[in-house]
């Protein structure tokens, strides 16, 4: 992370079911990377998040800064999916009610 540089525009949302990396310069269909996503980015301390490729990760970490970051996994991007800070990663809870709990405890805050 380079400190001192601000986040990139989110740009239009597109669909992260398929963890494909969202790197896309011109903010079109005919610009997006597309290629198999690798990191699962937190832009904030809110839900604001990408999807990006090796190659992309590494343009991020040259320019951009952010809050969290760790390899995909397949509960990344998933709806109400948690992220453990802690333990660098996303899981999806069977319900919301455990979700909170566990974010609430691994995390030490309110998720």
């Amino acid at each position: 992370m380079t400190p001192n540089t601000p986040t990139p525009p989110i740009g239009r949302w597109v669909y992260d079911g398929l963890q494909q990396c969202s790197y896309s310069p011109n903010d079109t269909p005919a610009s997006d990377c597309n290629q198999p996503a690798t990191w699962h980015i937190l832009w904030g301390p809110g839900d604001e998040h990408s999807l990006a490729c090796t190659d992309h990760m590494a343009y991020v970490d040259r320019s951009y800064t952010y809050f969290d970051r760790h390899h995909v996994c397949p509960d990344c991007c998933m709806p109400d999916a948690v992220w453990l800070e802690i333990e660098k990663r996303c899981i999806y809870p069977d319900h919301p009610a455990p979700a909170l709990a566990v974010a609430r405890a691994i995390n030490g805050s309110q998720p």
